[in-house]
C-alpha cells in the first residue's frame, strides 16, 4: 500500500495498491482519494452522469468564465448547496411541527411585548 500526498490549501492523499513487474509499474487497484481541509477529509467516489447538450454547455462556460477550475468542483458545489438549502428546509418543518404540537396560542400583546424589550435596552 503506497500513499501520496500534495499539500496546497488543502491536502490530498491517494492511495492506491501497486503492483510491480520487473521494477515497473504494472497496475494499480484499490484506488481512493482523500480530501482534506482543515479537520475536514472528504474521500471521494468515482460517477458517471448523464447530461443533456445544454446543462453540459453551461457547465462548460462557468468552469471557462473561471468560476470552478472542473466540472467536478462546480457538480459537488452544487451538491454542497443543495444539501444546505434541505438542511435549512427541515429545520423549518421541524420548528413548524414544534409550534403546532406546543398547544393552543395564547394571546400576544405588541404593546406589552415592545415596553417590554425597549426596558431591557434601556440605558442606564
Amino acid at each position: 500500500m503506497y500513499k501520496l500526498r500534495f499539500f496546497a490549501d488543502f491536502c490530498l492523499e491517494l492511495t492506491a495498491s501497486l503492483t510491480f513487474f520487473r521494477g515497473s509499474l504494472a497496475s494499480i487497484s484499490c484506488f481512493t482519494a482523500d480530501y482534506r481541509y482543515g479537520d475536514m477529509t472528504m474521500a471521494t467516489v468515482r460517477k458517471t452522469i448523464s447530461l443533456t447538450n445544454q446543462q453540459d454547455a453551461w457547465i462548460t462556460a462557468q468552469v471557462e468564465a473561471g468560476r470552478f477550475t472542473n466540472d467536478s468542483e462546480l457538480i459537488r458545489d452544487l451538491i454542497r448547496r443543495e444539501q444546505e438549502r434541505m438542511a435549512e428546509i427541515d429545520n423549518i418543518r421541524a420548528a413548524l411541527i414544534d409550534g403546532e404540537q406546543s398547544g393552543e396560542p395564547q394571546p400576544f400583546d405588541f404593546d406589552q411585548f415592545k415596553r417590554h424589550k425597549l426596558a431591557q435596552h434601556k440605558p442606564g
